[in-house]
């Protein structure tokens, strides 16, 4: 067991893997990463001047990021990786999400002059039974049944040289489109987007009367399926009420702190009942 690293992307991954008892995983040879890679500039993370870019448009644009520590300690966790892979097999706990995809590829890149023995599972290929009888996709270990952990364990497999390579490519490729935002796309490719990607969806959801912007933002982040973060709905719509498409009440800071509607000439039910569709 102490020569088996696991890493995963997220906190509550981690507690996952904790609270297992089946698996009985030491808490030091967990190590999770929890830095968003689906928005903002990812270029040259490798190096200071591209962090302190990141860090930069972070603190300029998503609400609190000045005090979210989980960047600048991804990188020391990463650099812990890279000190203690020597003899050791990497278990990566990578669903089939764009956070996760976009995670493991980056890490890949940054490891990729590392000899390594790596396992991973193909969430998206795994079936597994409620109690009721239904079946479901983990997609990701966040929305698996705890009971059900153990047996996503059992579907790991050494990670190919080609499926190394084409992750390490996917990463070199985002980074050198150079957009703000990526998205998962059909469940199936990662695509670099632009920051108005979800706009049309908010203002899908917004009201002739003021409605609180975290009930907009909640209802946005069902209809895309989780594809982004809370934060990042909300530094869109803010954009939004600051380009005068919404108007607003209340401070332009936190989900709680305002309320927005629809201008009377953005008013478009119909595009509500395409969505919900």
């Amino acid at each position: 067991m102490k020569n088996k690293i696991h890493i995963v992307f997220g906190n509550y991954a981690k507690s996952k893997l904790l609270s297992c008892s089946e698996l009985n995983i030491p808490i030091e040879n967990i190590i999770d990463l929890n830095d968003d890679l689906r928005v903002g500039p990812i270029y040259n993370l490798n190096t200071q001047k591209g962090r302190i870019i990141r860090d930069e448009w972070f603190f300029s644009n998503i609400a609190c990021a000045s005090v979210d520590p989980s960047r600048s300690q991804d990188i020391k966790k990463i650099e812990n990786i890279k000190d203690i892979v020597f003899n050791k097999e990497l278990y990566i706990w990578s669903g089939s999400t764009a956070l996760e995809i976009l995670s493991i590829a980056r890490l890949l890149f940054e490891l990729k002059d590392f000899n390594l023995n790596i396992c991973t599972a193909d969430f998206s290929k795994i079936k597994l039974e409620r109690k009721d009888g239904t079946f479901y996709v983990p997609y990701t270990i966040n929305i698996a049944l705890p009971e059900h952990v153990p047996l996503i364990a059992s579907h790991f497999k050494p990670l190919s040289v080609q499926k190394r390579n084409e992750l390490i490519h996917l990463w070199e490729h985002v980074v050198e489109e150079g957009e703000l935002m990526r998205v998962l796309e059909d469940n199936v490719k990662i695509e670099s987007v632009k920051e108005n990607y979800f706009d049309h969806i908010l203002k899908a959801y917004c009201k002739e009367e003021f409605e609180k912007a975290g009930r907009v933002i909640g209802k946005t982040l069902v209809a895309i399926n989780f594809n982004a973060d809370d934060s990042t709905l909300n530094w869109r719509l803010k954009q939004l009420v600051k380009s005068k498409e919404l108007e607003s009440e209340g401070m332009l800071k936190d989900i709680r702190d305002y309320q927005v509607k629809l201008k009377t000439t953005n008013k478009n039910p119909s595009l509500i009942r395409r969505i919900s569709q």
